[in-house]
C-alpha cells in the first residue's frame, strides 16, 4: 500500500505542508519505522487498526511543531495546576484528565478519531516526581510535585477498540499564580470605554501573559466619567492564574 498523508488544516491555518502532514502507514511497517517519520504519532494500517503513539500528549502539551497551533492552552510547556494542589497525586490526575479531554477534542476534529477519555484514563499508568528531570520518586502529600509521566499499562495497548496504543509521555508541573497579587495596577487613569480596552490594557500594564487568562464582568459606569469592572479567571484550558473561592478582582478606569 502506499503510503497516505492527511492534511492538518493547512490552508485555514497557513502552515507550510511540510510542517502539517500526519503519516498514516500500513500494517507491514515496523513501530520504529512508524516513529521515524517525521516523528510523528499516528499511523494507520489496511485492517483500520489505528497506531498512536502517546507521546502526542507530551507533544500537544509542549505546543511542539503542528501541535504548537492546533493547542489552544493558556500555558504551553507543562500542566498548571493550583500550589494548594501541588502535591497530591489525586488532584494532578484530575487536572490531566481535564487537559486530555482538551487534546481529544482536537484529534477528533483533526483526526476524526474519537477516543473516548474514560477509557484512554483507565490504560495509563502515572509516576510522580519531585524533581523536573523525573528522577527523584515523590512521596503523595510529602513533597511537591514537579513533573510526571504517563505510560500505557503493559498488556493494555489493544484494551480501546480500534486502536492501538503504546508509548508514554513526560510532563512538567506549573504552579498557577493568584490572580490577586499579579494585578497591581488596579485603577486606571485612561479612557477605556469598552471591556476589550479595559481587558488590553490590563494585561499590558500587569504583565499578565494573555488576554485569554482573564474575562471582564460587570462593565459599567457612572455619567461619563467613573468607570468599574470585576475581573475574574477566564473558562481557558491551563490556565496561569487562580482566584480563591471565585473571587474577582475590582478596577477603575475613566469613561468617556
Amino acid at each position: 500500500m502506499n503510503k497516505l498523508y492527511k492534511w492538518l488544516g493547512v490552508m485555514s491555518l497557513g502552515i507550510s505542508a511540510s510542517a502539517s502532514l500526519i503519516p498514516f502507514v500500513n500494517k507491514n511497517e515496523s513501530v520504529n519505522q512508524i516513529q521515524d517519520l517525521n516523528n510523528k504519532s499516528f499511523s494507520k494500517n489496511s485492517n483500520e487498526v489505528n497506531d498512536v503513539d502517546l507521546n502526542l500528549l507530551e507533544k500537544f502539551v509542549n505546543g511542539e511543531g503542528i501541535y504548537g497551533y492546533i493547542n489552544n492552552a493558556i500555558v504551553k510547556g507543562g500542566l498548571t495546576i493550583d500550589p494548594k494542589d501541588n502535591k497530591s497525586q489525586t488532584k494532578v490526575v484530575e487536572a490531566t484528565k481535564v487537559y486530555i479531554i482538551e487534546i481529544l477534542k482536537q484529534v477528533k476534529f483533526w483526526l476524526h478519531y474519537d477516543i473516548n477519555v474514560d477509557e484512554l484514563m483507565n490504560i495509563i499508568s502515572f509516576n510522580f516526581y519531585s524533581d523536573q528531570e523525573g528522577y527523584v520518586e515523590q512521596v503523595d502529600g510529602v513533597s511537591e510535585i514537579k513533573s510526571f509521566k504517563i505510560s500505557i499499562v503493559n498488556g493494555k495497548e489493544d484494551n480501546i477498540s480500534g486502536f492501538y496504543m503504546h508509548g508514554s509521555s513526560k510532563f512538567k508541573v506549573i504552579n498557577k499564580t493568584n490572580l490577586q497579587l499579579a494585578i497591581t495596577n488596579r485603577d486606571f487613569q485612561q479612557n477605556l470605554n469598552s471591556s476589550e480596552k479595559l481587558k488590553k490594557y490590563i494585561v499590558e500594564s500587569n504583565d499578565l501573559i494573555s488576554e485569554s487568562a482573564i474575562e471582564i464582568t460587570n462593565f459599567t459606569h457612572t455619567g461619563w466619567i467613573n468607570g468599574s469592572a470585576n475581573v475574574v479567571i477566564s473558562q481557558g484550558i491551563n490556565n496561569l492564574y487562580y482566584l480563591d473561592d471565585n473571587n474577582s478582582i475590582k478596577v477603575t478606569f475613566i469613561f468617556i
